[in-house]
């Protein structure tokens, strides 16, 4: 994947200077429903140090060009936006993300104490500065791409998405003011665009365990209507391996809460990963039956061959070794493309 990195300056917790985030655009599948990372080419920002990205969706007899707000060329189109939201429990082991590892941040900040100088208390206004800064930083580009765009009519939004990091762990607050200044404010110099009845799709990954169902019925009411859920695996152990937090059952009981607030209709998606250390072939097998077998069913999964990255922790672990998928009977790289080419 093209990654576009660019330096954020914010007050960072535990005294991090600044944050580079890395920003991948996203594109149309073929139905025209979901967004993906596009994977070829990346558009030229629109401002210096965006906090955000916009890629405009194709039209079906159009080449799939860079997003351009001050192309008249462009103005039958419509765009597609990606939000990054960096807060993360914690690294995982295959992680080379922009991402800000935060702990129990979240929590901590949710809870009331009289206590003012206890770490907890210290953690809790470190944050809060942390997620003010970056906040107002997205607040501001928001406005750079206003300014930039420079023309009465507004930049039409077919989808939203927020990625991160882990976008479940930042205040309602947060994500409220966001969405607000996206395309509800009068100032917004985004649209949302409705196409014979359907709705935008404003998409927000969260992981297991990040979140209850009293947010899952605030960002309801944001407007947020699909989920990408972080699933990874279903076996405890290879979550584990994996330096994830969630277990099986913050799983399950995530999708459960999921039906309660949306329904039937549910619109969310799982990720899981293959290449896992530990991950046999017939475990692989099994993960997928049950993925097939979640009720609701998920509208999508994204499936992702493992890939060892430097600087990881797997990178420091496993950098060097061979790559030999079928040692020991362990899935490792290159499954997917074999599995594809066995059932065709």
């Amino acid at each position: 994947m093209d990654w576009m990195r660019y330096t954020l300056q914010c007050s960072l917790l535990f005294g991090l200077p600044l944050a580079t985030i890395p920003f991948s655009t996203v594109s149309w599948t073929k139905n025209q429903q979901r967004p993906k990372a596009l994977r070829v080419r990346a558009p030229t920002p629109v401002t210096d140090n965006p906090c955000l990205l916009a890629h405009q969706r194709p039209d079906d007899d159009c080449d799939d060009e860079d997003a351009n707000f001050d192309n008249d060329d462009d103005a039958t189109g419509s765009f597609c936006l990606y939000v990054h939201i960096p807060y993360c429990r914690r690294r995982c082991n295959y992680c080379d993300f922009a991402i800000v590892p935060i702990g129990s941040s979240k929590e901590i900040i949710e809870e009331e104490g009289d206590d003012d100088d206890n770490d907890d208390a210290r953690r809790r206004r470190g944050f809060e500065t942390m997620d003010a800064n970056y906040k107002t930083a997205i607040l501001n580009e928001i406005r750079a791409i206003g300014n930039f765009h420079g023309k009465k009519e507004k930049i039409p939004l077919k989808s939203i998405y927020f990625g991160g990091g882990t976008p479940s762990l930042a205040p309602l607050s947060t994500l409220r003011e966001i969405i607000h200044a996206l395309h509800k404010s009068r100032e917004s110099p985004f649209s949302i665009m409705e196409d014979e009845g359907e709705d935008c799709e404003i998409t927000i990954e969260m992981d297991p365990g990040t979140f209850d169902i009293h947010f899952l019925r605030d960002i309801k009411e944001m407007g947020f209507n699909r989920i990408s859920l972080g699933v990874q695996s279903f076996d405890d152990a290879l979550l584990s391996n994996m330096g994830r937090v969630h277990r099986v059952k913050d799983v399950y009981r995530s999708i459960a809460m999921i039906h309660d607030v949306f329904g039937d209709e549910s619109n969310y998606s799982i990720d899981l990963i293959s290449g896992v250390p530990g991950l046999t072939l017939a475990k692989w097998t099994e993960t997928l039956h049950e993925a097939t077998r979640l009720r609701p069913r998920p509208d999508h999964m994204s499936l992702y061959d493992l890939q060892v990255e430097q600087g990881t922790a797997f990178g420091k672990w496993y950098g060097d070794a061979e790559n030999d998928d079928d040692r020991d009977g362990i899935l490792s790289s290159g499954v997917l493309r074999r599995t594809k080419e066995g059932a065709a």
